[in-house]
């Protein structure tokens, strides 16, 4: 009954850090933001759910690849909510190798079995392809509606110019025409 508690919290956890991210944001670039962080968490879970654990770099690349910087405070936020943590990497069973802080390769892992079990839970297939697609595809329509609006300002800004530059012509006519 203990572990069942434990397993629930650890879904609880996971799944509230995921509805955070997803339902927070109100304008349409702090939303885009939020999702793609969203995605991001998604990406990280699945990452740790299927690997267990794999070195700090690999998960940046796997999950965190186009946030251009982020994955540091990201992934130390997650540490801090205790759903990653660090470790050291597997040892091989015939190296003799002193291990020093210059060839130690930080990894990350979940920061429990139970974690990692909640992330698997987050990536299942009853959960996992109608999530994702829907935060993908509303990705793609906030991107969609930013670029209008800039197109459409700079269609104004284009439209303004030309009316502009057609009444300068046609002052410049007049005026000949007058003389």
């Amino acid at each position: 009954m203990l572990l069942q508690d434990l397993a629930a919290d650890s879904n609880e956890l996971v799944l509230r850090t995921w509805d955070s991210l997803v339902k927070d944001g109100d304008k349409a670039t702090n939303r885009l933001t939020r999702l793609k962080r969203a995605l991001r968490f998604w990406k990280m879970a699945k990452v740790i759910a299927e690997e267990g654990a794999l070195p700090r770099q690999s998960m940046v690349n796997q999950a965190f690849g186009p946030a251009k910087g982020v994955s540091a405070s990201e992934i130390e936020e997650y540490v801090a909510k205790d759903l990653l943590t660090y470790r050291s990497p597997p040892m091989d069973k015939g190296a003799n190798a002193a291990i020093t802080a210059g060839n130690v390769e930080l990894w990350l892992s979940a920061a429990s079995p139970l974690i990692r079990r909640a992330f698997a839970h987050l990536n299942s297939p009853e959960l996992a392809p109608s999530r994702a697609m829907a935060l993908e595809k509303e990705i793609l329509l906030l991107e969609l509606q930013i670029r209008d609006g800039q197109l459409s300002g700079r269609l104004d800004e284009q439209s303004a110019r030309i009316r502009a530059s057609a009444e300068s012509i046609l002052e410049k006519r007049e005026r000949k025409n007058c003389v």
